[in-house]
């Protein structure tokens, strides 16, 4: 059969506050790994809720953002991978995402082939005397009134043809 196959989830009820149910095995890779939560909050009456799909595993289908099991400062981590296209030698490339970001986590950048067929991720410095390579990709989560936005920032000596960040962050709504 074409695509036929099978999808293994796993429902873990810890007490009356604490459920998750997880999809640990699908024939389309595009399910595993997703994970959700269901919780009862302390101060709350109000019956459990579900709360919203988290990956633990996510597939990084190119630009798409996915919300992650991970934290930081209490906050849930979003993960986006981002393509930023080709880079010129020598020059400064800014890739503005509209994302209302409160902290970037992290930003790892990616790029290749460079002209010797080379693909790196930053940070990266080769120095053997005779060439000096360098490729930086760097992020913030720039606010000015309203104006919520990630701004990328890709830098290399040697143009490539394609390049790519890999973000983590934390939202204001969040």
């Amino acid at each position: 059969f074409h695509q036929a196959g099978t999808t293994v989830s796993l429902l873990y009820k810890g007490d009356a506050n604490y459920a998750v149910l997880s999809n640990i095995g699908s024939a389309d890779a595009g399910l595993c790994g997703w994970r959700m939560i269901k919780l009862r909050y302390p101060s709350s009456s109000s019956p459990s809720v579900w709360m919203p799909f988290e990956w633990e595993h996510p597939p990084m289908v190119m630009g798409v953002e996915y919300r992650t099991v991970d934290r930081n400062n209490g906050k849930p981590v979003y993960t986006q991978l981002v393509s930023c296209g080709a880079l010129e030698a020598e020059t400064m490339k800014t890739v503005i995402l509209p994302v209302p970001a409160d902290w970037i986590v992290s930003c790892v950048g990616m790029h290749g082939p460079n002209a010797v067929g080379h693909r790196q991720v930053s940070p990266f410095y080769y120095n053997n005397e005779a060439t000096e390579l360098v490729f930086h990709c760097s992020a913030e989560a720039y606010h000015v009134e309203t104006d919520d936005k990630i701004y990328l920032y890709l830098y290399a000596t040697q143009a490539t043809s394609a390049s790519y960040a890999l973000l983590k962050y934390t939202k204001k709504s969040a």
